[in-house]
């Protein structure tokens, strides 16, 4: 992972605090940024470092388990609350727990194994809220194309099949619009995502892509020959062999292109 999960662990007996940090500093995708010994220190404490993970006792002083749960649900957005693993040595606070939301519910005294089945779990969930976001926030910035050609100068960001692929631009030949989805070429696949042509066209340096028509964007250094039809229709083809009409009104800037 790119990042440690940064991870909150609270417990009122100060061996259990020492236990749980011991098993999570061995696992180098994990930084424990706080042990708390009581619900209310802990509250404060996630609202302050937003951890992604917690590990929760529940019989606490102050404030135990379930209302520190409670507590958090009250003032934070769902897809913002830390992913928890109950930890504790009662069994009949089970159906609670999961009816908070718990990720799982590991009774105390528990096995290493056992524990690190509940870390791998927790692990996977975040991953999947990580990439969650980073496809909203590339979304997002795409959406507003301020910037896209500094910040992806040498990939193109397209989703494709709910993932966002980055595309090294030198290995795309051209983009074709075809009704609601673009289809970009590439020396070495085809891929097709959902979107106007213009969306990808603002991540591309028009020094280097060329736009021959409403429905057509070419690599300038995939460009083979132009030649003249009759009526004074152009055609472009490309060193793949690939023949593209180029518009009347996309002729003077191309023609002040290739005359550089």
């Amino acid at each position: 992972m790119s990042a440690p999960i940064t991870t909150l662990i609270v417990d009122d007996e100060p061996l259990a605090r020492e236990t749980l940090a011991t098993l999570l500093a061995k696992d180098p995708d994990i930084q424990t940024i706080r042990a708390c010994g009581d619900g209310a220190t802990a509250l404060a404490a996630t609202r302050e470092l937003r951890p992604e993970l917690v590990f929760l006792d529940i019989q606490m002083p102050r404030m135990g388990g379930l209302g520190y749960l409670k507590a958090l649900a009250a003032d934070m957005e769902p897809d913002r609350l830390p992913f928890v693993v109950l930890v504790t040595a009662y069994d009949q606070y089970a159906i609670q727990a999961f009816e908070h939301h718990a990720l799982d519910y590991l009774l105390k005294p528990f096995k290493d194994s056992r524990f690190y089945q509940a870390l791998a779990h927790a692990k996977k969930q975040v991953r999947a809220r990580r990439a969650g976001d980073l496809h909203l926030r590339l979304a997002a910035f795409l959406e507003k194309g301020d910037g896209a050609a500094e910040a992806f100068a040498d990939k193109l960001a397209i989703k494709v099949d709910g993932k966002m692929l980055f595309v090294p631009k030198g290995e795309i030949e051209w983009l074709e619009a075809a009704d609601h989805y673009v289809e970009v070429h590439g020396k070495h696949r085809r891929l097709l995502c959902r979107g106007p042509l213009s969306k990808l066209e603002r991540q591309l340096d028009p020094k280097q892509f060329l736009r021959v028509h409403r429905s057509a964007i070419v690599n300038a250094a995939c460009i083979a020959e132009i030649g003249v039809s009759i009526g004074d229709e152009r055609t472009l083809t490309l060193t793949n062999g690939q023949a593209l009409t180029v518009s009347r009104r996309r002729w003077r800037r191309i023609k002040t292109y290739l005359d550089r």
